[in-house]
């Protein structure tokens, strides 16, 4: 498990840089942490980061539709 939680970091990190596949490499983040999570073996901090992750997704969301209008 710890090795799925420092590539979900990893990603994390990545996307701060690499803003252009930010939306990807969260996404990926995102997944991995809800794996672990459904098969109950992410610890109650580790848990907070979904949301945080969730919520920056819809941050990029919200301006990429203020971007299209």
């Amino acid at each position: 498990m710890q090795w799925q939680t420092d590539l979900a970091v990893s990603f994390v990190k990545r996307a701060q840089v690499e803003t252009y596949v930010q939306k990807t490499l969260l996404k990926d983040a995102l997944t991995i942490l809800q794996k672990l999570h459904n098969a109950h073996r992410l610890d109650h901090e580790k848990q907070g980061w979904i949301s945080d992750i969730e919520n920056a997704l819809l941050e990029i969301a919200a301006g990429d539709v203020e971007a299209e209008e």
